[in-house]
Formats: C-alpha cells, structure tokens, sequence
C-alpha cells in the first residue's frame, strides 16, 4: 500500500488532530476577600465571613468550584493566565512496512509528542470575556521504522476566540462560544523523499519537507450544573469549521473533596470526549487547597480505527497550571 494513501485517509489524519490540538482554555475563580477581623453590635469580637463576590463565585455553582477539562471550552467567563503543558505517546498499527508497502500482518509504528501552550482569558463583563492561546509542538517517531514511514513533524497553532454568557442562576450556567483557529506544521517525510529519488533516478528532496497551514472558525454551546458542593455536571457541543466540518461533544463529571474535608484538597475531572470519529475517555487530578488556582495533571486515552484493520492507540497527559485574578 503505498504510504501516501494509507496516511492521508480522515480516520488516519485524527492521529494529528488528536495529538496536535489539545485546547487550552478552562475555567478560572477569584481569591475570596478576607473577613474583617471583629464584627459589630451583638456580635463584638466574633470573627465574620465576608459575603462571596461576582469574581469569587466566576466558576462556582451550587457551592461547587468547577474542575473543566482542557477538551472543550469552559462555560465559565473569568479571567485567567495559563501554561500547559503535553505530553503524548501513540502507536500506530498498521498492514504496512516501513517502505509503505502493504503486509499481511500489522506492524507497529511508535511516536511521541510534546507541547508548551499558554493562554490568557479576560473577562470584560459579567456577560463577555475575550481570550487566546498559543501553543508549539513536536511530533517524533520513536523507533527506525516509524522515522521512515510516518517522519517528523514540527507545529504552532494559536486561537483568538470570545464567550458570550446566555444564562446564568445559582445552579445552572449556559454560555456561547466563537473562535478562530489557526496552525501552521512542517513535516519531514523520508519515505516520499526516498520514493521520488528512486522514481526519478537521481537524488531528489523537494518532497524531504511539507508544509502545512490551516484556519478554521469554531463556535460552541457550553452548559454546568451544579448539583452539590462537592459535584458538578458540565457538557459542551462544538462544530469545527475544518474542510469536511466535524463536531466535539464533551460530557464531564467535576468532583471537589474540599468541601467535605480541609485534609483533602483534591478534586477531579472525569470525561467522554467524541471529537469527529474519535472517542477519548479522560480524568484528571488537581489541588484545590487554593481558590484562585489550578495545578494538576489530566490524562487521555483513546483509539482509532484504520482501514485493513489498522487501529492507533493513543495516550495523552497534561500538566496544567492556571491562575485566576
């Protein structure tokens, strides 16, 4: 099979969507203002609890501080600063040898992946906050026979986005979201190179490099309930404006230990993520001992099918820093 067919396929292509495009934007909270220290009237010498304000409860419902996960964006509207930081690893099994020939048996083919990303949001209004992110990656063949069939592959992508918050009560939160995506990635791909020089009989590296450039727009609906202090439901539906138009639904589970316990300033994201024709079950763990931060990892695993029964597995892992102001 010859390697360009086999890799350009849709379902092969989610390989790099999946790796190459982690969101970076979730929810933020606000410091609460410290009480006063002695109280009035009746109540002289006893300590008071100052009342929560707008930009402490940005992400709190129901009592509960939601937990979002970086798989879709957060239908909270706060302001924040970020750095993600990604990790991935995944395997490609395919009826294909390193020459892109078709085999009778699956072959295994194994990369790596790293990012750095940074975002910021700011909150304009209660009802309207403005964002983006930019982040760079790499992706790397892990052995000699996945650098010849599949290469490397070096990207930036960056997003300009806004949040529109439709409604809001002491439970419930729904809000609308609009983006513009934009990526730019250089791949290096031996194969073709060596493929052209043998067609041509001479050395050839005109196809060594390809370069890539996408934009897209990407709008959303996001909704949060809260159903407890200590437990939150959130959900997002977003359309893709790429080429073929794809959807990402994401429904999630937020859970906060600190309610129930002082010693126990854990919580976590637990999440069914179907992007396109890809599912990824994630759950992510994090300190919740401070109101204004964030600090955590969050993990991804998922699956792909390929034509001749090829399948990539695919596993991914976040480490999430994000202060709130």
């Amino acid at each position: 099979m010859p390697i360009k067919s086999h890799l350009n396929r849709p379902r092969a292509r989610a390989l790099s969507c999946a790796l190459l495009s982690l969101s970076l934007f979730v929810t933020p909270t606000h410091a609460q203002p410290m009480a006063p220290p002695m109280g009035d009237g009746g109540d002289l010498g006893r300590p008071t609890q100052a009342a929560p304000s707008d930009n402490t409860s940005a992400r709190t419902l129901a009592g509960h501080r939601f937990i979002t996960s970086e798989r879709g964006t957060s239908p909270f509207l706060t302001t924040h600063f970020s750095a993600i930081t990604g990790v991935g690893f995944a395997n490609i099994n395919a009826p294909v040898d390193a020459l892109g020939q078709q085999t009778s048996k699956n072959r295994k083919y194994p990369l790596g992946y790293l990012s750095e990303g940074f975002d910021i949001q700011v909150a304009l209004k209660p009802w309207l906050a403005v964002r983006g992110n930019i982040a760079g990656s790499v992706l790397a063949p892990a052995s000699g026979p996945a650098a010849l069939l599949i290469g490397a592959q070096v990207g930036y992508d960056y997003k300009l986005g806004a949040s529109l918050r439709l409604f809001s009560s002491d439970r419930f939160q729904a809000s609308f979201s609009v983006d513009r995506m934009s990526a730019s990635k250089v791949t290096i791909n031996v194969i073709s190179a060596l493929q052209d020089s043998i067609a041509a009989g001479s050395v050839s590296i005109d196809t060594l490099l390809n370069q890539s450039d996408e934009s897209y727009m990407q709008s959303g609906l996001h909704l949060a309930l809260g159903v407890a202090s200590w437990l939150g439901v959130f959900g997002t539906l977003e359309y893709i404006g790429v080429e073929e138009g794809a959807y990402n639904s994401v429904l999630g589970v937020s859970l906060d230990l600190k309610p129930l316990s002082d010693y126990t300033p854990i919580g976590s994201s637990i999440v069914y993520n179907k992007n396109g024709e890809t599912v990824v079950y994630g759950f992510g763990l994090f300190y919740t001992g401070r109101d204004n931060l964030i600090l955590g990892l969050e993990g991804g695993l998922s699956n792909i099918d390929l034509p001749n029964d090829g399948f990539i597995d695919i596993y991914e892992g976040l480490i999430k820093m994000r202060y709130f102001w």
